[in-house]
């Protein structure tokens, strides 16, 4: 009877899939925090921009969110209340 062991690809090692599952973790993270600043901070762009920076950041899925968050920080967004 062959012992019960874990699975393991010989071509992929473990610490890549940890790897991997990080960079997935901070990507959705990254998308999450655009979206809100985006909406948050809706003031400081026309329309077009918007639209624009909502694209930018579904195609190019790191280096949009990072160039959108980068972009406005330190601005505000001045509300009439």
């Amino acid at each position: 009877m062959l012992p019960l062991e874990v699975a393991q690809n010989p071509l992929v090692p473990g610490g890549f899939d940890v790897v991997w599952g990080i960079v997935v973790v901070v990507s959705a993270l990254l998308f999450v925090a655009a979206f809100v600043v985006l909406i948050r901070k809706r003031e400081l762009f026309s329309l077009t921009a918007a639209i624009l920076w909502f694209f930018g950041i579904l195609v190019v899925p790191v280096l949009g969110p990072l160039f959108l968050l980068l972009f406005t920080r330190g601005k505000r967004a001045d509300r009439a209340e």
